[in-house]
């Protein structure tokens, strides 16, 4: 049973309208077939199936570690027409 409110997700993946997303993009609002498995901080994992999806980020944002710069996310929201989420880290 998954639980109400927001979940902590410590790591994930993320599936819309076939496309395999290889980082969970916030924030983040489309339609299409979803699948959402996701690996919560409390050490339980979830997966859900839907139709579409809404992710938002809660509360103030903190460094957890240090990255080079060229990891830095973009500002840009997951682009479906691009097939990419805009916080992919370079390759």
């Amino acid at each position: 049973m998954l639980p109400f409110g927001p979940l902590e997700v410590s790591a994930g993946s993320i599936r819309v309208a076939g496309s395999q997303l290889g980082l969970i993009p916030a924030p983040m609002n489309d339609t299409g077939a979803v699948t959402a498995q996701l690996e919560l901080v409390d050490g339980s994992s979830v997966t859900i199936d839907g139709t579409g999806v809404v992710i938002e980020l809660l509360g103030a944002a903190e460094d957890i570690e240090a990255l080079p710069p060229e990891w830095a996310p973009g500002w840009t929201p997951y682009n479906r027409a691009l097939q990419r989420p805009a916080l992919a880290r370079p390759r």
